[in-house]
């Protein structure tokens, strides 16, 4: 049975009042425009975030981290009255921060949301991961996984909390399915520079292996329709699941967006796992200049736990269609869309005349 609508709302007004977390991140960017019809309460430490048109977007300066965000008794119990769903995107993604601020963020940080969404009565729509399980799945213990289990352990903390709560898991987000836009560029598109600038001889990564991505315009659109459709202690994966592209076939469209570009690329050989940590990382990346061979340890160690398998991730897109949600567009499409943004704002011209995706 789906979540029924909030009580004591009728028309259009039915709508949640939202508290969004990490609105001025990859995904909550897309949110802050999906939830332009609720009134939203976004939570940041940061600049004043502008609504998007026809939104009634407030900010509260807060941090996650601390206790009740840091607010005064007065904000926060206004905040507390007001606020019908919360949706908590805020997180770490870097995989290199060894300061506490994974941990604080990832784990402490749903401490304090899952406080608040308790006093206010409020159902908790939680951003984690589809990375959860990397482990399990690469059998390798990297310094990546640490973002993983910091998610994992949020997730724990969800469950344990009493909160109705609804559980998604993303995997790999990048910019927008028609625009390419994207509010900063992550993991991949420094791959995808490291190629145009002839910087990786090899990739540790074996060419059948999956990399699970969705454009951020789908996930938010998910995320945001969850509010109504979404049934409690539900817990789904976002994943692009067997229709995930290969390593191969996004190294080919690194490689075209560089040469698209005026670029003259070297397509990167690829390594099963086994060759890159018996043969290569002793024997080859010694013989390389320092940054080349940073690179290559960089990406074995931050990307492997995640993509790490020919075996697709699970999903949930099939059974949401089915709930009237959005399916995801073409892939390599949507792909080729980002890589034109990401071209146009790093390597200085676009990658293709047309821009991507119409």
């Amino acid at each position: 049975m789906e979540q029924p609508a909030v009580p004591g709302r009728t028309g259009p007004e039915d709508r949640p009042t939202v508290l969004l977390t990490g609105g001025s991140g990859v995904l909550g960017v897309a949110l802050r425009q999906r939830l332009a019809g609720h009134r939203v309460h976004c939570l940041t430490h940061r600049a004043e975030l502008v609504a998007p048109p026809g939104g009634r977007l407030r900010t509260v300066r807060g941090d996650v981290r601390q206790p009740r965000f840091g607010l005064g008794d007065r904000e926060y119990a206004a905040l507390v009255t007001e606020v019908d769903a919360v949706v908590h995107a805020a997180a770490v993604t870097d995989f290199g921060v060894a300061d506490g601020r994974l941990e604080a963020t990832n784990v402490g940080g749903v401490r304090t949301v899952l406080d608040f969404a308790a006093a206010a009565g409020a159902r908790l729509h939680h951003v984690s991961t589809a990375f959860i399980d990397s482990a399990s799945r690469s059998g390798l213990t990297k310094a990546g996984l640490r973002y993983a289990e910091s998610k994992r352990a949020g997730e724990e903390l969800v469950r344990g909390s009493g909160v109705p709560y609804v559980l998604t898991r993303p995997s790999i987000v990048i910019g927008d399915s028609r625009t390419g836009e994207a509010a900063r560029f992550q993991g991949l598109f420094r791959v995808a520079g490291a190629i145009a600038d002839r910087l990786v001889p090899v990739v540790p990564f074996a060419a059948d292996w999956r990399c699970d991505f969705l454009p951020r315009d789908l996930v938010a659109d998910l995320v945001v329709g969850l509010l109504e459709r979404g049934r409690p202690g539900e817990e789904l994966w976002l994943t692009a699941g067997g229709r995930a592209l290969t390593v191969a076939q996004i190294l080919e469209e690194f490689v075209g967006a560089a040469r698209a570009a005026g670029r003259d690329p070297i397509r990167p050989r690829c390594l099963s796992a086994d060759v890159y940590q018996r043969l290569i990382a002793p024997v080859f990346l010694p013989a390389l200049p320092p940054r080349q061979r940073r690179l290559v340890e960089g990406m074995f160690d931050n990307f492997a736990p995640y993509i790490g398998s020919s075996e697709p991730l699970p999903t949930s897109l099939p059974e949401l269609a089915g709930r009237g949600l959005p399916e995801p567009p073409d892939l390599t499409e949507a792909l080729r869309a980002s890589l034109d943004y990401w071209s146009a704002t790093v390597l200085g011209r676009p990658a293709r005349a047309s821009g991507g995706v119409a």
